[in-house]
């Protein structure tokens, strides 16, 4: 398990963590207030030659930058110590991810399987982010209609072995390490944060497991991660 195992986050930490929230909410207002303000220049001005692009390239910015201001937010919760007695079923957890990633879900034809998951023991809210990043890579890094597979096997000293298996661009052995260290990205498009699987190697390394990847290009991919949880 790990040395965070049972502690509650320190004062200072909580300090921490809500000073970032808020800075979070307050910069996405300000983003919002810019996005408006470009989308109302593009209708009004947009015959004006330069104005559109202007405009597009402004929209384009704030997106970016929205989704760098959310990926830090959940960068910095998976850092805090977790709490490791609270029964997480991961079926519930799986889904619920699959419920917020519907749209792209839906508009990529995704397939996604799994068979029967355990009852784990760690921090709902983080295993739920675990589970949501694992899922956002899988249907963001496809060249085809993503087909996903979840299974999750018994292991030694009350871990449970997850494998998430995809079709989506694969990724070269040199790589394998890498793709879990902040804002590291292997592809241009589509563009994201680069901290979603490394969001993920701080909650599954929180909870005392090990997270790693097998991966042929133009195959696909399989990513591993261990938790602690309840034996059948």
């Amino acid at each position: 398990m790990s040395e965070c195992a049972g502690m509650q986050a320190s004062p200072d930490n909580r300090d921490w963590q809500r000073f970032l929230d808020a800075t979070v909410h307050d910069l996405r207002a300000a983003l919002r207030a810019i996005g408006t303000s470009a989308e109302l220049l593009a209708q009004t001005c947009g015959a004006v030659p330069g104005t559109r692009e202007t405009a597009i390239t402004l929209l384009d910015g704030v997106r970016r930058l929205d989704g760098l201001s959310k990926g830090l937010g959940s960068y910095s919760r998976a850092l805090q110590p977790d709490r490791q007695d609270a029964l997480v079923p991961a079926e519930t957890v799986l889904r619920s991810a699959m419920d917020e990633l519907r749209e792209p879900i839906q508009t990529s034809g995704a397939a996604i399987s799994y068979g029967a998951l355990p009852q784990l023991l760690g921090n709902h809210e983080r295993i739920a982010m675990l589970f949501r990043e694992i899922l956002t890579n899988a249907l963001a890094y496809r060249a085809e209609v993503p087909r996903i597979e979840i299974t999750a096997l018994p292991e030694q000293a009350g871990m449970w072995r997850f494998a998430v298996r995809d079709n989506g661009f694969g990724i070269e052995q040199r790589h394998w390490e890498k793709i879990f260290l902040p804002f590291q990205r292997l592809h241009s498009r589509p563009r994201g944060n680069g901290l979603g699987l490394a969001i993920c190697a701080k909650i599954v390394r929180g909870h005392g497991g090990a997270i790693w990847v097998e991966s042929e290009p133009g195959v696909g991919s399989t990513f591993f991660f261990t938790l602690p949880g309840v034996k059948r």
